[in-house]
């Protein structure tokens, strides 16, 4: 669990306790009552608990769990670097 994650980890427990679907929709629509930021950056993605970030569809095509951090940690380098 990232820090990022703790931090996010008190409306992931509220919203379950309260039988709350964990969607990224649901935590997005509660964590952000106002609408998201705009524009939604990388940072605003890294927020999110790990299970509700983008990362977690992009995961599924890659063979293994090395070949994708790979694939993260260059996409969050070439992120910053445009920054």
């Amino acid at each position: 669990m990232t820090r990022d994650d703790a931090e996010a980890r008190p409306l992931v427990d509220w919203m379950r306790s309260h039988n709350i679907p964990v969607t990224r929709e649901s935590y997005l629509r509660l964590a952000y009552p106002e609408g998201l930021p705009v524009p939604w950056t990388i940072e605003h993605e890294m927020e999110l608990p790990d299970e509700l970030q983008i990362w977690r569809d992009v995961r599924r095509l890659f063979a293994d769990e090395e070949s994708f951090l790979q694939f993260k940690a260059s996409f969050l380098a070439e992120q910053q670097c445009r920054q």
